[in-house]
């Protein structure tokens, strides 16, 4: 499960985030691309992942649940956000009634970056709330901080 997903993540950032700085139509198609595949690779494990109760589960499946829900929206908010800066930087506004491909796209791009991101602090929400926070889940910074 984990390995298809860095091997996603890993064509995103070489072709998302490489050297060569990506015109916005290649921008769009490289993002639709991966986000068919973590869409794919998501609904292949959706009955794990959607469970309406993941507390009834014995802790090392519950955080496995928790890493994979989290690694997702980590994945899309790292494929949707150069759909950020974009959408209200390169393209002009469009005045007539009939709105273009190309903005529909990113806009479309931006309410997934912002939704991934608004179910990370959901699920740390829920985490903190219900005082299951791991001890893996933070860095230890008290040296750092003297």
């Amino acid at each position: 499960m984990l390995h298809r997903l860095s091997k996603i993540i890993s064509g995103i950032l070489k072709d998302l985030y490489g050297i060569k700085r990506l015109n916005i139509d290649k921008q769009v198609d490289v993002i639709q691309k991966y986000d068919n595949q973590l869409v794919e690779w998501r609904r292949e494990i959706c009955d794990f992942l959607d469970l309406s109760n993941p507390d009834v589960m014995i802790t090392v499946f519950r955080r496995q649940h928790t890493v994979l829900q989290l690694a997702f929206s980590h994945a899309m908010i790292l494929l949707h956000r150069p759909a950020l800066l974009r959408k209200t930087t390169t393209l002009p506004e469009n005045h007539d009634s009939q709105v273009n491909p190309l903005q529909a796209k990113l806009s479309s791009s931006v309410s997934k970056c912002m939704d991934a991101a608004g179910k990370i602090v959901s699920k740390l929400r829920e985490l903190s709330e219900k005082k299951q926070m791991y001890q893996a889940f933070w860095v230890r910074t008290q040296h750092l901080v003297r």
